[in-house]
């Protein structure tokens, strides 16, 4: 999803696998932006997960955190049907100018209304991608 948005993954080659890195390495590569995708089996808000991102040793010398572009967001929209939400929060986040005219909440709030009732109740992003 990632490289369908125009981004590059620092810690991936491969398309279909994630690379488990040391947070040194992190740093060392000075991300723009982090995504973190978090699983639907976490129980902490999505604010608190990308905070404790941003705090983590070194982390205030990577461009991403020095530009706040550290972000949570839900796995149910970065997989199944929802995903094309997703693909569209992470091309907001990637290149907010160049996706202005398309609104992912919206497109939420329509798949919920035709689809998952109830599937827009909760926040899929932190923070959100709207500019």
């Amino acid at each position: 999803m990632l490289r369908t948005a125009g981004g590059n993954n620092i810690a991936g080659k491969d398309l279909f696998s994630s690379a488990k890195v040391s947070p040194e390495w992190v740093v060392s590569q000075k991300p723009e932006f982090v995504i973190k995708v978090v699983s639907s089996s976490e129980t902490r808000p999505l604010e608190e997960i990308a905070t404790n991102l941003k705090m983590r040793t070194g982390r205030e010398q990577i461009p991403a955190v020095l530009h706040d572009h550290v972000y949570a967001i839900s796995n149910y929209v970065e997989f199944g049907p929802r995903s094309s939400i997703g693909l569209v929060y992470t091309a907001k986040i990637l290149h907010p100018d160049l996706f202005r005219d398309m609104d992912p909440r919206t497109m939420l709030t329509d798949y919920a209304g035709k689809y998952v009732r109830g599937a827009d109740i909760s926040i899929p992003i932190y923070p959100d991608a709207q500019y």
